[in-house]
């Protein structure tokens, strides 16, 4: 997991904020209007709770469900991180914990969400790794006098040893141009 990117910088500021006192079904209502699977819980700009859609669904199904409110289904608020901390703080806290959702708080209001999936693809959008040139011995197969050369990619001569350079195998002298 990479330690130098911050959650302010893979946060996911749209969310379905709602209230405790708000209906079940206005906010059964929203999310499906908003297409996501979960509501934010707030008590003024704190997070209080999360409502999935499934719990939503679920009450909203059973015999009874009238009008209930946000409070009465709500689960656990999920855990709280800064902007400036870093992802894999966000991983940690996501596999302590039973939940797949953080929320990032500056303090003074929620700046967002982070799920397992935005920590996903945060990870996968990181450029490689940077790696130093390396000779590679390419050897072809067969015999006869070409036998132990390969082509470069680079100007198409004949080499006895080509190198990786810029995703290229290059001969010795394409590769000092």
């Amino acid at each position: 997991m990479n330690d130098d990117v911050t959650l302010g910088s893979v946060t996911a500021r749209a969310f379905v904020g709602v209230s405790e006192t708000d209906s079940l079904r206005a906010t059964g209502r929203l999310m499906a209007d908003e297409g996501t699977e979960r509501a934010l819980v707030l008590r003024g700009a704190d997070p209080v709770g999360v409502v999935p859609a499934v719990t939503a669904l679920d009450h909203l199904t059973s015999d009874g469900a009238g009008e209930m409110t946000v409070a009465e289904v709500m689960s656990e608020p999920p855990p709280t991180l800064r902007p400036e901390q870093s992802v894999a703080d966000a991983a940690a806290a996501l596999s302590e914990g039973d939940t797949d959702l953080v929320v990032v708080t500056d303090g003074r209001e929620v700046s967002g969400t982070i799920r397992a999936r935005d920590l996903v693809a945060a990870e996968a959008s990181r450029p490689p790794a940077e790696t130093a040139e390396r000779t590679v011995p390419v050897r072809a197969t067969g015999d006869g006098p070409y036998s132990e050369q390969s082509i470069c990619e680079g100007c198409g001569a004949l080499a006895r040893e080509l190198a990786t350079f810029n995703g290229q195998l290059l001969c010795p002298d394409c590769r000092d141009v």
